[in-house]
């Protein structure tokens, strides 16, 4: 079990340059993603990794599930993000396991990745989409997967209806750009890409953890009481910015509109 060390902690002092997202990776918390761990587990599921494989993580952040799932699966793997702060995390973390030899992560546009067609057996993000130009993105993904590779997604879905007020304000809060789809939204974004169908799946639970008792639930103990551990060692004003800027995880769960949809299909 890592924490922070003390100038790690100190390198924090000067947040304001990072946006939320950078922010909350740099204090090695349990992941944002929605679901947890049994969501990431049921996507990983369909995927049918094994070691032969070639891995692209795409939006891989600071490389937590990179680094988890070349150990778990043995395979080749490369992660990308568009964030050169997330990226350097990335790169410390991979060091930090030995897993240089087989793990690689670079500096990339998800709408425009840096490799042949065909490149890999799997392709797979988790809570990126709804970031970007969807539509351009997904192709892109497709382009860079093997004839009949798999990809997969994990994100945030509406269960019927977009809530417009919602998103203005988790937008407004965090600064980022976060614009959801409904479930059927997703599924149509991915067929009309050309891809196909394998497995989807639509749930609310532990969609945004609010509490440690969320956080528990929907991941580990002891990843949750690391994570903990690394927001108290904080200076009292980022602990404050780590508190106001994840109230949009008790705004979803207090809306009641929002779940998370697990999307895997196979390219063409």
């Amino acid at each position: 079990m890592r924490y922070l060390t003390r100038s790690e902690v100190n390198v924090k002092q000067d947040s304001s340059r990072l946006s939320y997202l950078e922010f909350m990776a740099s204090l090695d918390l349990a992941s944002l993603h929605p679901g947890g761990r049994k969501a990431k587990e049921e996507l990983l599921s369909h995927l049918n990794i094994d070691s032969a494989d070639t891995v692209l993580d795409v939006g891989c952040g600071s490389g937590r599930d990179l680094v988890s799932l070349a150990r778990r699966y043995n395979c080749k793997a490369i992660g990308v993000d568009y964030s050169e702060k997330m990226v350097e995390i990335a790169k410390r973390r991979v060091d930090a396991n030995g897993l240089g030899d087989r793990v690689t992560v670079k500096k990339a546009d998800a709408h425009d990745l840096p490799f042949n067609d065909g490149e890999f057996d799997i392709v797979y993000t988790q809570s990126v989409l709804l970031q970007l130009d969807k539509d351009k993105a997904v192709r892109e993904f497709s382009r860079v997967l093997k004839q009949d590779g798999h990809l997969g997604s994990l994100e945030f879905a509406w269960e019927d209806e977009v809530d417009e007020e919602l998103l203005a304000r988790i937008q407004e809060l965090t600064g980022e750009h976060f614009s959801p789809l409904n479930h059927n939204g997703w599924r149509d974004l991915f067929t009309r890409s050309g891809l196909r169908e394998h497995h989807v799946s639509f749930s609310k639970k532990n969609v945004a953890p609010s509490t440690f008792r969320d956080l528990v639930a929907a991941e580990d103990w002891m990843i949750a009481v690391k994570g903990l551990v690394n927001v108290l060692r904080l200076p009292p004003d980022l602990r404050l910015r780590m508190r106001k800027e994840t109230q949009y995880l008790r705004w979803i769960k207090e809306n009641g509109k929002l779940g998370y949809g697990i999307y895997c299909y196979r390219g063409e």
